[in-house]
């Protein structure tokens, strides 16, 4: 299923690529990836934040009002908070190590605004995790009780611009935040 989703997001924008200018890039990103999971009985709540730092690189083809990208995340690093009715919140260091495969498919609406161009850009985003492991190198995936919510299927929203610095070379700076679809845990 997942294999088949992703085909059919790469023939989709090759497909409508090869109908517009296309032009090609890449880069790198960092930032949070932030989940929460809360729980709770007949006396007591219970919830759980994790942040991951994600250093990613990623390769794009941009064909004007389509966007398509493929790109690898890691972190090594991890904080966990837990929040219980009752208790003292509490926080916990981690150095496990994750990594993704990361896919999304984006459309945008470009705009001129003197030499930069500006965009919105709304779509999907898949992260299909490649490895968990703790900082001894074992395997974390068998521990999982659901190993799905190493997995995100995310709507993706946010802002760019197009920053010439030469001819056909240019500096994109995006802003974007994605909200999880798929609930598993």
């Amino acid at each position: 299923m997942k294999r088949g989703f992703i085909l059919v997001l790469f023939l989709a924008a090759t497909a409508f690529a090869f109908a517009q200018s296309v032009s090609i890039g890449g880069g790198v990103s960092y930032g949070p990836f932030i989940q929460t999971i809360s729980a709770s009985d007949s006396t007591s709540l219970i919830k759980y934040s994790m942040t991951r730092p994600i250093l990613g690189f990623h390769a794009f083809v941009d064909a004007t009002y389509i966007q398509f990208d493929v790109g690898y995340g890691t972190c090594s690093s991890q904080t966990l908070k837990v929040e219980a009715t009752g208790y003292e919140p509490s926080s916990f260091e981690y150095n496990d190590n994750f990594s993704w495969l990361d896919v999304s498919l984006v459309g945008k609406y470009p705009t001129k605004m003197g030499s930069l161009t500006v965009f919105p850009f709304a779509g999907i985003e898949y992260l299909y995790n490649l490895s968990a492991t703790d900082s001894s190198g074992a395997d974390l995936k068998p521990s999982y009780w659901d190993q799905n919510w190493l997995d995100a299927f995310l709507l993706k929203l946010g802002v760019g611009a197009d920053i010439p610095l030469s001819g056909k070379l240019y500096l994109r700076p995006e802003l974007f935040g994605g909200l999880k679809l798929n609930e598993s845990s």
